[in-house]
């Protein structure tokens, strides 16, 4: 049996105990440095990837609002275009639609009624002012409108249907000295007479066509 004896002071074996904290201590902020560098790294790699990403998102942004943008130039160019082009049928069909009223109107009308003023609106209700020689002819006018090819001048290949509806006269004054008078008159077209009155212009404007070929 042996028996271990310390040899070392006291004072000796407290340093040697004080340096071994140290090291340990020395060893944890070793690891921990190492764990906090590690991780600033790791975040600033992060952040980079994340500002790269934020970039290249931007571009990518940038360069669909820019088609967007063109895509939306083109749209309204696209929508000026078409309402360019319904306008002009708009404008095309009102005048055929006027140019025939007032040849329908010139086989309505008695004699010595002139029609001075012709607005039609989009509901094909129209508006004419109207000066006629004496008030006879103001009611024998209005009795013409709403008799028209129904009982006098019918419209070759159209029903004999009445094609100016809810006459109305309004405004009728009379001149000085005379027995001339002057009104507004108020009615409203038959679609199908103004869809005949397409079909006409059509097959004339075909007509024209043919024969300038030829």
């Amino acid at each position: 049996m042996s028996v271990r004896i310390n040899l070392l002071p006291e004072a000796r074996m407290i340093k040697l105990k004080n340096q071994q904290t140290k090291r340990l201590v020395t060893v944890v902020c070793l690891v921990l440095c190492s764990s906090v560098a590690i991780i600033l790294v790791v975040l600033m790699l992060l952040l980079g990837a994340r500002n790269i990403q934020f970039a290249t998102n931007k571009n990518t942004i940038d360069g669909l609002n820019q088609k967007i943008a063109a895509k939306q130039d083109v749209e309204q160019d696209a929508a000026w275009f078409n309402g360019a082009l319904a306008e002009a049928d708009k404008l095309s069909n009102n005048r055929v639609l006027i140019s025939q009223l007032f040849a329908r109107l010139a086989d309505a009308s008695p004699e010595d009624i002139k029609i001075t003023n012709l607005t039609v609106d989009p509901d094909y209700r129209v508006k004419a002012s109207v000066e006629a020689k004496d008030f006879n002819n103001v009611a024998l006018f209005i009795n013409a409108l709403k008799s028209y090819n129904v009982d006098f001048n019918p419209i070759p290949g159209f029903d004999r249907i009445p094609v100016f509806k809810d006459v109305d006269v309004q405004a009728v004054t009379k001149r000085k000295q005379t027995d001339d008078a002057n009104f507004e008159v108020t009615f409203t077209v038959d679609e199908q007479l103004v869809k005949k009155f397409r079909e006409d212009s059509k097959a004339s404007n075909d007509s024209t066509e043919t024969e300038g070929t030829n």
